[in-house]
């Protein structure tokens, strides 16, 4: 038992110790931070611009959502391939806090990949009904 938590001890000093171990984690968490802002300006707000303007981001505030079946698929092209990059993400390299974050937001790519392929609410929603008649769709 003694043996195991001088090996603790010594793994813990050796990392405040080693400097690229500390740039490890610290390139992993501007490259999280870069993938996340990625996610809120690609797709949380392009495809939902009332979030985009209820966050306060102004440039969203003339927009609505496109209900169409060619902006939807587009949707779900870009959430699947973010969901690959996220899954891809070595999160062994990320704080605590950023680990969560990382899991909570593979749950919300994948619950929008769910509501886009089994629940499709534009089909459903008669706002999003009346959008799309308005726009000439029919999906």
């Amino acid at each position: 038992m003694a043996t195991w938590r001088m090996m603790v001890v010594a793994a813990t000093v050796a990392t405040f110790l080693v400097p690229g171990a500390t740039v490890g984690r610290e390139d992993a968490a501007a490259q999280w931070n870069s993938l996340v802002d990625d996610y809120i300006e690609r797709i949380l707000f392009a495809f939902n611009p009332s979030s985009g303007t209820q966050a306060g981001v102004h440039q969203f505030d003339a927009l609505l959502e496109d209900y169409s079946r060619a902006n939807i698929e587009k949707q779900l092209a870009a959430l699947e391939e973010f969901e690959k990059r996220v899954a891809a993400f070595d999160a062994r390299l990320l704080s605590p806090t950023d680990t969560a974050d990382r899991e909570m937001l593979l749950g919300a790519v994948r619950s929008s990949l769910l509501t886009l392929r089994v629940i499709q609410p534009w089909k459903k929603t008669p706002t999003a009904i009346r959008a799309r008649q308005a726009m000439g769709s029919t999906c």
